[in-house]
């Protein structure tokens, strides 16, 4: 996966190495730090790959481990990752909207603790443009 960079002062772009095993993810911000969600491995945990160094190019790696009830919740609705809290939460959001009530879900990455945030009032709706869901975090790093 190749990442990069624009410094504007000096008007340079600059390839930020990544970690050989990180093939597919999504790059969100974690805590004002670049991070970049892994899509790989996602069984019955998932890693959160945190730029923690830029100048030197070095990478954490947190790996985050599912309750199995959490883990049949993710999979059996069909959610998928939609971006981060400046809290440091993950947030998981439905494909559709076809299953009621429509829920969220958030994970925190440092204290390990799931919540699940049930939005009322959506009975007729049947589902939601894609765009929609993803765009509702103003400081997801995609729509910079």
């Amino acid at each position: 996966m190749a990442v990069s960079s624009f410094d504007v002062a000096s008007e340079e772009i600059r390839l930020i190495k990544t970690p050989e095993s990180m093939v597919a993810a999504h790059l969100t911000n974690y805590l004002g730090k670049l991070a970049a969600y892994d899509l790989s491995d996602f069984d019955d945990r998932f890693i959160l790959w945190v730029l923690d160094d830029v100048k030197n190019q070095v990478w954490s790696k947190r790996a985050c481990v599912f309750s199995s009830i959490t883990r049949s919740l993710l999979l059996d609705i069909g959610m998928y990752f939609a971006g981060m809290t400046a809290a440091g939460e993950i947030v998981y959001v439905p494909l559709t909207s076809s299953s009621h009530p429509f829920e969220l879900f958030f994970y925190h990455v440092d204290k390990k603790v799931e919540r699940r945030v049930r939005i009322e009032g959506l009975a007729g709706v049947t589902c939601f443009a894609f765009a929609s869901l993803s765009c509702t975090f103003v400081d997801n790093i995609t729509y910079l």
